[in-house]
C-alpha cells in the first residue's frame, strides 16, 4: 500500500475517512514547511512542492483558509494542493 509511508507522518483511519472524497483523483500528503506560497509536503512517493488550487484561493476569506505546517492536504493535478484537516483531528472542530 503506497499509503503506508505516511504512518510515520500520523497517517491513519481518522485521516483515510476525511480522504476518501478526494481519492480518485488526488493524494495525501502533509505540509511540512510553508513559504511564499508555495508548500512543501510529504506524500506517498515522497516529497515534494505544490501551490494552492485556483479554487481554494478564490474561496478563501482569510488566512485561517489556507493550509499550515502540519496540516493535511490533497494533492491534485499539476501540484496544486487544498486542505483536508487540520494537524490532528482533534484540532478540527
Amino acid at each position: 500500500d503506497r499509503l503506508e509511508a505516511l504512518k510515520n507522518w500520523g497517517w491513519n483511519e481518522d485521516w483515510s475517512g476525511r480522504f476518501a472524497n478526494h481519492a480518485e483523483a488526488c493524494v495525501p500528503g502533509r505540509v511540512n514547511v510553508e513559504h511564499r506560497g508555495l508548500y512543501h509536503y510529504h506524500g506517498p512517493d515522497g516529497e515534494g512542492v505544490a501551490s494552492v488550487s485556483g479554487q481554494l484561493r478564490r474561496l478563501a476569506v482569510g488566512r485561517a483558509d489556507f493550509p499550515s505546517v502540519g496540516d493535511w492536504v490533497a494533492l491534485c493535478g499539476d501540484n496544486h494542493l487544498f486542505c483536508i484537516g487540520s494537524r490532528s483531528p482533534s484540532d478540527a472542530k
